[in-house]
């Protein structure tokens, strides 16, 4: 079952460092970013190659939301909840793509 994750279990069973999607994405921006920064030295040589651009790109756009007070939301709310002063801090391009 889902949990209320609304995705797969077969989705759901991908982790990396003991979190799975769902869980990665419920986390605030402050712990993700935390978290993100703590992972990529669990990764083997091979992988560190190629998740360093990527963890690079992602930490880059966290840090941006960070650093106009967003810490506390999470990648898993929706972009309807948001009150009209969160929303205008979320440049359109990251709210679309990144915030449902």
């Amino acid at each position: 079952m889902c949990k209320g994750a609304r995705l797969q279990p077969s989705s759901l069973s991908f982790k990396i460092d003991g979190k799975n999607i769902a869980e990665v994405s419920a986390l605030s921006l402050l712990d993700l970013m935390e978290w993100l920064t703590n992972i990529e030295g669990k990764f083997s040589e091979k992988n560190q190659v190629i998740a360093h651009e990527i963890l690079k790109e992602i930490r880059t756009r966290l840090q941006f939301l960070l650093d106009v007070g967003l810490d506390y939301l999470s990648l898993s709310r929706s972009s309807r909840t948001l009150s009209g002063g969160e929303s205008q801090h979320i440049p359109k391009p990251v709210s679309y793509t990144h915030l449902r």
